[in-house]
């Protein structure tokens, strides 16, 4: 039987900082792609700020609202995709990209007789109230396994939140893409993580037998603290607070750097605060799962 070890899951993270030159960055993409809608167009990638939409997000392959790729021409495409590559590092965009591009090949896994539509053309754009560099708005770009949203205020903040990244199938078994693992450095740090713990720190760590079957948390508005379990960060020595930093940055590091920069520090700062927590095989190619809370934790079978 194969242990099991948390991911730090940072599906959920927030990052606040002085940013101006991404806010910048996105206001204007975001500026040019509505400007190149047609009213029809505009009218479904437009929204106000609170409106309700903004909080009706999720990762689950669904009928959306927003603009899909799909219906956008090619140099609308074209913006769209700045947009989105405007709050993500290349390696964020590079993983992004991938996890669309594997509706295809769950197309072709499942066969014409798949319940689920798989297009990966079936992602929504969305932007929230009036971009502006100075001002208060948001954006999300969001379908199957991918919902980045990010809210600028007053153009100074950025909150990267709510974020999900997540992968089917976790790895290509055959085909031009045979070997493609879109979240690759999250589950291989992960791995090396629980690898690294001592006998007595995996027996304290362990809390589950099973995998959980989804994100604990799901898609909801607003969660409840989770059951401290695991082990603490403040019980790791320094090579383990290494892997376990590097973890984070897995996460932290897909946004554009000016943003993964300010949070890197305080997670440098902070070794010691409490950190989200998941399931994730320590042997390759099972599936994973998440939650987030303030320890690492590990399940065995």
């Amino acid at each position: 039987m194969k242990s099991l070890v948390s991911l730090i899951a940072l599906s959920f993270f927030t990052t606040a900082t002085m940013a101006h030159v991404a806010v910048d960055e996105m206001a204007d993409a975001a500026t040019k792609f509505l400007g190149s809608l047609k009213p029809e167009q505009a009218a479904k990638a437009s929204y106000k700020l609170k409106d309700d939409e903004r909080q009706n997000w999720h990762f689950i392959p669904k009928a959306r609202n927003g603009l899909t790729i799909k219906d956008m021409t090619e140099d609308q495409r074209k913006l769209a995709m700045k947009l989105l590559r405007s709050g993500l590092s290349d390696h964020g965009y590079g993983k992004a990209t991938n996890i669309m591009s594997l509706e295809t090949i769950l197309r072709e896994l499942e066969g014409p007789n798949s319940r689920m539509t798989r297009d990966p053309e079936l992602y929504y754009i969305t932007v929230f109230g009036k971009p502006d560099a100075k001002g208060t708005w948001g954006w999300r770009v969001e379908g199957h396994h991918l919902s980045v949203n990010y809210t600028i205020v007053k153009g100074e903040y950025v909150a990267g939140t709510p974020s999900f990244f997540g992968t089917n199938p976790a790895e290509v078994k055959s085909g031009p893409r045979q070997g493609l693992r879109a979240l690759a450095d999250e589950e291989d740090r992960g791995r090396e993580l629980i690898k690294a713990l001592s006998p007595e720190q995996r027996e304290q760590a362990i809390f589950e037998k099973v995998a959980l079957k989804d994100i604990v948390t799901m898609a909801e508005k607003r969660v409840k603290p989770l059951e401290q379990k695991g082990i603490a960060a403040s019980k790791l020595n320094p090579d383990q607070k290494q892997k376990l930093l590097a973890l984070v940055k897995a996460y932290i590091e897909r946004n554009r750097p000016e943003l993964a920069k300010e949070r890197a520090a305080l997670e440098q700062a902070e070794p010691n605060r409490p950190r989200p927590k998941g399931e994730s095989p320590q042997t390759p190619r099972r599936r994973p799962s998440g939650r987030e809370d303030d320890d690492i934790e590990v399940e065995k079978p």
